[in-house]
């Protein structure tokens, strides 16, 4: 599946944890409005792509956390990473 742009709209949504759902394609960018959002769990899914930009821009503020499988997402913002890989090593931040 993919993660629903409308996500975007919980204005008030503290946590977002979406690990482990078969979810497949990019993140949208609306996650970027989640302005109250203090964590972001994507890791082992099959996320392609660049984590938005405006989802970055949140560390600056609440959010704390970010994870995400770092072999498959490029994530220049992530606390954590996760590897689907066996080559890929796990770095936290």
């Amino acid at each position: 599946g993919v993660i629903p742009t409308e996500l975007g709209n919980l204005e008030s949504l503290e946590k977002l944890r979406l690990h482990f759902n078969f979810l497949n394609e990019t993140i949208p960018t609306e996650l970027g409005l989640l302005y109250n959002m203090t964590e972001l769990r994507l890791e082992n899914n099959t996320l392609t792509g660049d984590m938005p930009s405006l989802v970055c821009e949140l560390t600056s503020g609440r959010l704390e956390e970010v994870e995400a499988d770092c072999d498959e997402v490029s994530c220049d913002c992530c606390t954590t990473c996760w590897c689907l890989e066996e080559e890929c090593e796990f770095r936290s931040y």
